[in-house]
């Protein structure tokens, strides 16, 4: 697997000329995105929002990969062809997400995307937190 085989369900039906159906998911009450690798055909992660856009314009995002398939592209494939649209949502001025401190590679996915490291932040579950947001 590598880059190249990275997908949305819904990004495969786009790249096959469905671009119409995407803007449908897209705009539906469709939150949680279930990442498919195209060959395979096997479920590889998830991605979504979290919550809609709070009263600061923030709309925070949140994904999770099946660890055989960390650092195949999979999660940078997705977030970017989910960005633009979450991005043009109603209300919504920057898009957010959360990383360990200790998951680098999350980092790495989300500053290819265009996010910037804004601040910290901890809790329980994960312990402390980088906080990231585009800037747009």
């Amino acid at each position: 697997a590598g880059l190249a085989q990275a997908a949305l369900v819904h990004v495969v039906l786009a790249m096959a000329g469905a671009a119409q159906l995407l803007e449908f998911f897209l705009a539906s009450s469709t939150r949680q995105f279930v990442l498919i690798d195209r060959f395979l055909g096997l479920a590889v992660g998830l991605m979504g929002i979290k919550d809609g856009p709070d009263e600061h314009g923030d709309l925070e995002i949140g994904y999770g990969l099946n660890p055989e398939c960390w650092g195949e592209g999979y999660a940078t494939e997705a977030l970017q062809a989910l960005l633009p649209y979450w991005q043009a949502s109603p209300g919504v001025r920057h898009v957010t997400a959360e990383t360990s401190v200790s998951n680098v590679a999350s980092g790495r996915v989300l500053e290819k995307c265009g996010f910037v490291q804004v601040g910290e932040d901890w809790n329980q579950d994960d312990g402390p937190l980088l906080v990231w947001a585009t800037v747009f």
